[in-house]
């Protein structure tokens, strides 16, 4: 038998010299990376880069020059370079002359009014009292903290560019005037002097929702996805999503703690659409209810007396209420599953839609304590039936066989498109729907086409045709004239529709507009899933080719359309 060769023990210690030195080596980088010590060839090479850094003449138009404003100064008076903090603005540091003084006490108070008559009553995301000496004269002269700071030029900047947008009457959104730059370069400079990524606060996050919620209508739309993502991890890290009634906080904290939380909420899921993504807030992370229906005023009462809905917290609590069923259905089947959501048909998604229609009916509309309908009310009834009509051609992109679906729908945004424009006491609130002039023309063109070729009952024929009509008295003929041919041929096929016509074999009953009724009928069948609502499920009705139907209009106004548009 052959024997096994022995190693020589110069061999064995060789072996054992080459295993202590790669353990040695694989310890002392493990070290290098724990302690992040450079290693001495990364020493070498940022000397030689120092060295000819030095030597270079400093440019005033650096990056490096506008950041060595925002450095911070230690307690020996001795500066060191700006932490990481400020890095989703370093690269607009640059932007405006670093040197450029803050606007005139006169415009930072108009801009104060304009946000406190305007914009708050959509948004009641601060408390105005604890916040007003920011606005005062000798504003300049209060050392207030950073993040106060912060939260006042968002303030300005949300007023500035929403008068901007007003002031335009454009359908694109304008570029940013010079006041707006520098209420933006004042908001980002306070906020990373603030250091809120290391040490964010309520007045941080509410300064940047608040920037983020009005200025995404301006700002780079990836721009503002990436900060959003930054806003709900600092939320997190606050345990906004965590209800506060654990917290030993006043109750008013609570409230605007929850108030935060669904405005971050509803930024989320707009952003997410915007940018064809999921939303990054799980159901299964959030336990934080809906702010209480009451008065600022009343906070010291700590209860609401009845169901009515103050007209403080109206407006927000539509927009949080039809966030949440959106994200429900709107987002894709990962996000569906992972959220504990039901899976659903088309059918089913549509039956979650009316049943947020009766949501909204029952639990909102009949209950707001605005007798007269004041114009925020009225405003945000308006836009929350655009957003549920908007949703509902978002989810008909996937399936035409609802032409009563699609036409209701389109009747309501045409409808309150009409009342947004033809209401002189909702004009201060112009921006936001001055820049989507398309998508009414868009929903215009869907409706006559469907008008064309679908038939539907008559009910449903009127009110469409009174909507569309509406829709061409509203505008002049030069702004119409590309839909006229599509106009003429609904018009053809109204008056076939409603002319004479003869015996049809086979058929036993016709409708009141003499044409065959559509058997068998719809049925409606009740199912209870795993939401908190009923889901109704509907038979389907005798199929159209998707083409001979609608045609491509649908799809193309379905694809360019964002539910989330009016969810300030």
């Amino acid at each position: 038998m052959d024997q096994k060769k022995t190693p020589t023990t110069s061999e064995e210690t060789s072996r054992l010299n080459l295993l202590e030195a790669q353990v040695h080596e694989l310890a002392a980088r493990l070290a290098q990376v724990e302690s992040r010590t450079p290693s001495a060839s990364t020493m070498s090479t940022l000397s030689r880069q120092d060295t000819l850094s030095s030597s270079r003449p400093r440019s005033s138009n650096s990056n490096a020059d506008s950041l060595s404003e925002y450095s911070t100064t230690s307690s020996e008076g001795q500066h060191s370079p700006t932490p990481s903090v400020s890095l989703p603005f370093a690269l607009k540091f640059s932007v405006l002359d670093s040197k450029h003084r803050d606007p005139a006490p006169e415009r930072t108070k108009a801009a104060w009014k304009h946000y406190v008559e305007v914009i708050d009553p959509l948004l009641k995301i601060v408390y105005l009292p604890s916040i007003e000496y920011l606005f005062l004269p000798q504003a300049n002269e209060i050392d207030a903290p950073q993040d106060a700071r912060a939260l006042k030029w968002a303030i300005c900047f949300a007023s500035s560019i929403t008068q901007d947008i007003s002031k335009g009457h454009s359908s694109t959104p304008p570029a940013l005037g010079s006041l707006s730059k520098i209420y933006q370069h004042s908001f980002e400079t306070c906020l990373a002097k603030a250091r809120f990524l290391a040490t964010p606060t309520i007045p941080s996050l509410q300064a940047l929702t608040i920037y983020l919620l009005i200025g995404s209508k301006v700002l780079d739309k990836t721009y503002t996805w990436s900060l959003t993502a930054i806003l709900v991890r600092l939320a997190h890290k606050l345990h906004l999503h965590h209800d506060p009634d654990t917290l030993d906080i006043p109750f008013q904290d609570s409230e605007y703690r929850r108030r935060l939380w669904w405005h971050i909420c509803t930024l989320d899921a707009q952003t997410a659409e915007t940018n064809d993504t999921d939303p990054l807030i799980y159901e299964r992370q959030m336990s934080t209810s809906f702010p209480a229906s009451i008065q600022d005023s009343t906070f010291h009462l700590q209860q609401q007396k009845d169901h009515r809905h103050a007209p403080d917290i109206f407006a927000p609590l539509l927009r949080f209420e039809t966030t949440y069923y959106i994200r429900t259905i709107l987002y894709s089947p990962t996000f569906v599953q992972e959220n504990g959501f039901p899976s659903l048909s088309l059918e089913g998604k549509l039956s979650i839609i009316t049943s947020l229609q009766k949501t909204l009916e029952e639990k909102y509309f009949r209950h707001c304590t605005c007798l007269s309908r004041s114009p925020t009310c009225t405003l945000a009834m308006l836009l929350s039936k655009i957003t549920v009509a908007s949703l509902t051609l978002k989810l008909l992109n996937q399936n035409t066989k609802f032409p009563e679906q699609t036409l209701n729908a389109i009747t309501s945004l045409l409808e309150a498109r009409r009342a947004l424009h033809s209401d002189p006491s909702l004009q201060p609130w112009s921006w936001l729907w001055i820049t989507e002039t398309q998508s009414e023309f868009d929903a215009a063109e869907i409706c006559l086409s469907t008008l064309a070729t679908a038939r539907t009952r008559p009910a449903v024929t009127a009110r469409a045709w009174s909507a569309v009509e509406g829709f061409f008295d509203a505008w002049n003929e030069e702004d119409t004239r590309a839909l006229e041919p599509l106009r003429q041929k609904a018009l053809n096929a109204r008056g076939k529709a409603i002319s004479p016509l003869g015996r049809h074999e086979g058929r036993t009953r016709t409708s009141v507009m003499g044409l065959p009724s559509r058997t068998p009928a719809l049925k409606v069948k009740a199912e209870r899933r795993r939401t908190s609502c009923p889901v109704v499920l509907l038979e389907e009705a005798p199929s159209m080719t998707e083409e001979r139907m609608f045609g491509p209009p649908l799809r193309a106004f379905s694809e360019g359309m964002q539910v989330a548009e009016f969810l300030v």
